[in-house]
């Protein structure tokens, strides 16, 4: 691997992890496989007996940032260094308390709860109290009916 190349993975793992600390500082949700960079040297017969690898591919696994499903494929380290920047910027820039994303927070909470109450009117939910281990108080759970 040319050392360009290397400087280039090593751009991209930075700005990864920029872009989710951001995000973790307002969101939790994400996969276990995130921010997984998987470089593609290609098979056997395309390595041949080179002794310098070249980088045919580039995978980067991002339930959160990838805009085409949970992975994105780039075939160059130089594609996948433009979109991740990109990714950067964007996150960065994301105001997540700016007053529009408040209220689409609210109108979501306010959504879930109304949800909430018509499973419970209709008998679909049952909320019981369990008590919890090693305690004499109970927890509420919710258990489909």
């Amino acid at each position: 691997m040319a050392r360009d190349e290397f400087d280039k993975l090593q751009e991209i793992s930075r700005l990864l992890k920029e872009a989710y600390d951001h995000y973790f500082q307002y969101e939790q949700h994400c996969k276990s496989s995130e921010g997984h960079i998987t470089v593609d040297y290609g098979n056997l017969w395309e390595r041949g007996e080179s002794e310098n690898l070249k980088i045919k591919g580039v995978e980067i696994y991002s339930y959160v940032f990838c805009r085409e499903g949970r992975s994105q494929y780039f075939d160059s380290v130089d594609k996948a260094l433009e979109i991740v920047r990109e990714w950067h910027e964007d996150e960065l820039s994301y105001d997540y308390n700016s007053s529009e994303e408040v209220e689409s927070r609210w109108v979501m909470d306010e959504a879930a709860e109304e949800f909430f109450e018509e499973l419970m009117s209709s008998g679909r939910l049952k909320v019981i109290n369990l008590p919890a281990p090693n305690s004499d108080e109970g927890d509420v759970h919710g258990f489909p009916v």
